[in-house]
């Protein structure tokens, strides 16, 4: 019997797709997929059967003030084009309902009244209450497909260095408190308490170049920034990785999608937003008063609590600057007396 067709609309970061996917055997029960997205959630796709059909939109070559009407037309002619019986757009089921965008009354709330009600709220129970589900009572997480090819560039990685302590370590998200400040002083304590250990430093091209000029000479301290390697295959390197550590990033939730050892420097969302569903999960919040502040944080504006240099446009939420590394230390020492006798 055919099923109707399910037009699914998602513009997604990295991690927040990680977050949206564990839906999507659910609906492929019921509905052939169509998917409308942005072009990070279309690379995190490919290879995955369920979709019978994908598109991606590059709206970010567009103003922001014209975005409204670009995905209302697009939308719109989807619609006509496809005839899906039904339309799910997951936008905003994450970033509004979740976390605060500046425009939302509820950004001005009192810090106390936005943790009662977004506290509640948990970005995987979020997306199946936006589909009208009810979550598994065991929800199965890891739902990203790889071809043989990314898998055995990434296996063979793992066979390389399988007598060493992995330490994937991301630099920096989507947003400015998404920042790991002291990945510099990090790194270089890890490699030298643990003998047996390798970071790799995770980030986008602005992160390469900060390794670049630092000139990182340990050779057990490795630059993977850029575009060396794919997001998606540092996805798949998480799940060989003995621990990963970072602010709330793709990389540290695709730890938790493999349900490897790591710790989410939580900052404006919660731990239990981020990692409820997540095994082995040593996740922190920062200790600053104000996180989690469950606000989206693109410009100076969104936050009261920030340092830096103005003059310079060097500014970042004092809650990214906030995490001690000996709150991280007891955890990963845990993990490598389980790989190695002694520390």
């Amino acid at each position: 019997m055919k099923k109707p067709k399910l037009l699914i609309i998602a513009y997604r970061a990295w991690g927040d797709w990680l977050y949206t996917c564990p839906i999507i055997p659910y609906l492929a029960e019921k509905y052939d997929l169509y998917l409308e997205c942005n072009w990070k959630v279309y690379n995190l796709v490919s290879n995955d059967p369920r979709f019978k059909w994908v598109s991606y939109f590059l709206y970010e070559r567009y103003p922001q003030h014209k975005w409204g009407q670009l995905f209302e037309e697009r939308w719109k002619k989807l619609e006509t084009d496809l005839k899906p019986d039904r339309v799910l757009n997951l936008n905003g089921s994450l970033e509004v309902e979740c976390i605060t965008q500046w425009l939302q009354p509820e950004h001005e709330w009192p810090l106390d009244k936005k943790r009662k009600v977004f506290g509640a709220r948990n970005f995987y129970d979020a997306v199946f209450k936006r589909c009208q589900l009810d979550i598994p009572e065991k929800l199965k997480i890891d739902e990203i497909y790889y071809s043989q090819d990314e898998i055995d560039i990434v296996e063979k990685w793992h066979k390389r260095t399988k007598d060493k302590f992995k330490i994937l370590m991301p630099m920096t998200g989507s947003t400015s408190q998404k920042v790991l400040h002291s990945w510099k002083e990090w790194s270089n304590y890890f490699v030298q308490r643990y003998p047996n250990a390798v970071v790799y430093l995770v980030g986008d091209h602005r992160c390469q170049k900060s390794v670049n000029d630092a000139n990182i000479t340990h050779p057990r301290i490795k630059n993977i920034c850029g575009l060396d390697a794919p997001i998606k295959q540092i996805f798949l390197m998480t799940k060989y990785a003995d621990y990963v550590i970072g602010p709330e990033t793709g990389v540290v939730v695709s730890a938790g999608m493999w349900g490897v050892p790591k710790t989410m420097l939580c900052t404006t969302s919660s731990t239990y937003q981020c990692t409820k569903y997540h095994k082995n999960d040593h996740s922190i919040q920062s200790p600053m008063a104000c996180s989690p502040c469950f606000s989206a944080i693109y410009h100076i504006e969104d936050c009261r609590e920030m340092y830096g240099d103005l003059k310079k446009k060097i500014h970042y939420p004092a809650c990214s600057k906030s995490f001690d590394i000996k709150r991280v230390v007891p955890f990963i020492d845990e993990q490598y007396k389980k790989k190695f006798s002694t520390v």
